[in-house]
């Protein structure tokens, strides 16, 4: 298996929208998320049996993880940004045009940096096809 190791902000639909930063990492367990600011043992493990599909979000550096409904408790799609995502946060007062713009500069971050991430998202995606497979 192979030795993959990277800086991700995890996010799902038990987190906020800011992301949990961490280390993420591929094991004979499975695909392991270590929290950043976390105690020892607080790691989240998706075990590669209960990886459904493994792919990377067109033209972000996002891999997408969909799981088996029947996993256990926990979230069915959890998505891992390789750069810190972009903040979604608008003012109270700001109207729809300025809340369409933040979604619009938001969109365009991540795809500049998706040119800078793109191999190593699909180095992912690749390694945990081919784990699924020798399991």
């Amino acid at each position: 298996m192979a030795d993959l190791e990277s800086t991700v902000w995890m996010i799902h639909a038990g987190t906020s929208k800011d992301g949990v930063k961490g280390r993420l990492a591929l094991e004979p367990l499975g695909v392991v998320f270590r929290p950043a600011q976390a105690r020892p043992g607080a790691e989240t493990v998706f075990p590669l049996g209960t990886i459904r599909r493994a792919h990377r979000t067109m033209g972000t550096p996002v891999l997408e993880l969909s799981l088996q409904p029947n996993a256990g408790p926990g979230p069915r799609l959890v998505g891992f940004y390789f750069v810190q995502p972009p903040s979604l946060e608008a003012q109270a007062d700001s109207g729809v045009f300025a809340r369409r713009r933040l979604r619009r500069d938001a969109a365009f971050t991540l795809f500049r940096w998706n040119s800078v991430k793109k191999a190593e998202v699909s180095r992912w995606v690749e390694a945990i096809r081919r784990a699924k497979r020798g399991r």
